[in-house]
């Protein structure tokens, strides 16, 4: 993810700069993470402009399949 830093400590204009598998809407759900996300100044007052840059990783719980979703018919 790639985001412009705001002075309040929000996040603008995010975007996904790759996503694996392309389609499992795991960049959708990085994107949404963001409106609730919010950065801090370490030394305390507002959050300097600028990009700041950061990788989400999804974990799966690990549950038993039977593989039968990866079989084609």
């Amino acid at each position: 993810m790639s985001c412009l830093t705001q002075p309040d400590g929000r996040v603008r204009d995010c975007v996904v700069e790759t996503e694996h598998p392309i389609d499992g809407g795991f960049g959708q759900a990085a994107i949404e993470a963001t409106r609730r996300a919010r950065l801090r100044n370490k030394n305390g007052g507002e959050v300097p402009l600028g990009m700041i840059q950061y990788r989400t990783t999804f974990t799966m719980e690990s549950s038993p399949s039977t593989g039968s979703r990866l079989r084609s018919n």
